[in-house]
């Protein structure tokens, strides 16, 4: 596919490209300086992608798509699930942005030349991609494994990775950001459990 010029498509141009030609993507962006597109655009999406959740919830649990099902508010159990569900990728990103310079030194370690501006275009369009189609049912599960996929050529095309160095950073990077993140959760459900001890007690 010859080369385009990123800044003169269209979202949804740039997302059928990601999805259909990731490799002509990055290419593409490889030049370009993005600011805060990639991030601001993944939590946009996760926006839409939790509502969108939330809906396909209200519709599932009556069995019928034509009757929302409003009494399942009362299962605390599913709402719980959806909304733990949402607030982890919200933590997920927020993690990657906070820890982005950690996450571009470890690119370095594996070999990496390119900027911290490439790692974050590697990491997150792919994850804007995941959003707007991983709320889909079946199909999100291989949405899922596409975006992985994605960050995989975004590396090797922006920092020039080999294929095994590639496969190792996504794998490191990948524990690491799921070792912060259940770290953060313990901390923040400690302190739930403090402040819910304390209102109760009236300490």
């Amino acid at each position: 596919m010859k080369s385009v010029s990123f800044d003169s498509l269209s979202f949804l141009d740039k997302m059928r490209l990601l999805l259909l030609h990731p490799q002509s993507f990055f290419d593409s962006v490889k030049s370009v300086s993005v600011g805060r597109e990639p991030v601001v655009w993944s939590f946009l999406a996760l926006l839409l992608f939790g509502g969108l959740n939330f809906v396909l919830f209200l519709l599932h649990g009556s069995g019928q798509v034509s009757i929302p099902a409003w009494s399942v508010l009362l299962d605390f159990s599913d709402v719980f699930i959806v909304i733990f569900g949402f607030f982890s990728y919200v933590l997920f990103l927020v993690l990657m942005v906070v820890g982005l310079p950690l996450l571009h030194s470890l690119a370095r370690k594996f070999g990496g030349k390119g900027s911290v501006t490439d790692t974050k275009k590697a990491l997150f369009y792919p994850w804007v991609l995941f959003f707007l189609l991983g709320w889909i049912p079946v199909v999100g599960w291989i949405i899922a494994v596409w975006a992985s996929y994605l960050v995989y050529v975004g590396f090797r095309a922006l920092h020039g990775l080999s294929m095994g160095r590639a496969i190792g950073y996504l794998v490191v990077a990948t524990v690491l950001v799921t070792i912060a993140y259940f770290i953060v959760l313990v901390i923040l459900i400690f302190l739930l459990i403090t402040l819910a001890f304390m209102a109760f007690t009236g300490s």
